[in-house]
């Protein structure tokens, strides 16, 4: 098998067993300095017979970080493969903890084999990778406070709006309603000083009339 296609095998596995990802380190469980072949898993992998290693393989790509005694070797043993050289310590160079957080979600499983990998490192991993899903998760609900106090003002805005346009047509209508009633009075008091000029007219024309006719 070629490293892709063993990168592939490990990369379904790890799919079959509902998982994400692996880790894999040149250590056994005892951080010996020189490993016992059933352990060396790594070079098996990837290719790669340096020390003091450490592969990553997620769904979607793998990547390899190899301290500085090992920078031209990585790059010869992992060329053509889909394994990407990581020079730990160069500049630009994420480490493995900003890889992991950079190619895991939450609630994604990341397998390794806690015999060989050293739980400060291990501890260290996770630590990183749930201080970036918090983070997330903190900056998902600041997101969403956010948006909810947007969509609050806006139906309040909206509201008020609405209430100004209703006060508007309130006095709008009221000023009509007065006009109405100040037209309608003017033209009821025209009438009843018509009527009563038109009484009085009578009222002195029947005094002239019986005046006259004694």
């Amino acid at each position: 098998m070629t490293t892709n296609e063993k990168i592939a095998a490990l990369r379904a596995a790890a799919q079959a067993a509902g998982a994400h990802g692996v880790l894999l380190m040149t250590s056994d469980p005892h951080s010996s300095e020189y490993l016992p072949a059933y352990y060396n898993s790594l070079p098996f992998f990837s290719g790669f017979t340096g020390e003091n290693s450490t592969l990553v393989v997620t769904l979607t790509g793998s990547a390899l970080w190899c301290d500085g005694r090992f920078y031209v070797q990585g790059d010869r043993q992992l060329a053509g493969t889909e394994i990407e050289c990581m020079h730990a310590g160069s500049a630009g160079v994420p480490t493995v903890e900003e890889y992991l957080t950079a190619h895991f979600a939450a609630g994604q499983t990341l397998l390794l084999d806690g015999s060989c990998v050293p739980a400060t490192i291990a501890n260290g991993y996770a630590a990183a990778l749930a201080g970036a899903f918090g983070a997330a998760a903190a900056a998902a609900v600041e997101a969403a406070q956010a948006e909810g106090k947007a969509v609050i003002e806006a139906a309040v805005g909206k509201a008020q709006q609405e209430l100004q346009t209703l006060r508007a047509k309130s006095d709008e209508k009221a000023k009509a309603d007065a006009e109405t009633l100040a037209a309608e009075t003017k033209n009821k008091e025209a009438a009843m000083r018509i009527k009563a000029k038109t009484n009085l007219d009578r009222a002195a024309s029947l005094i002239v009339e019986r005046i006259v006719n004694g």
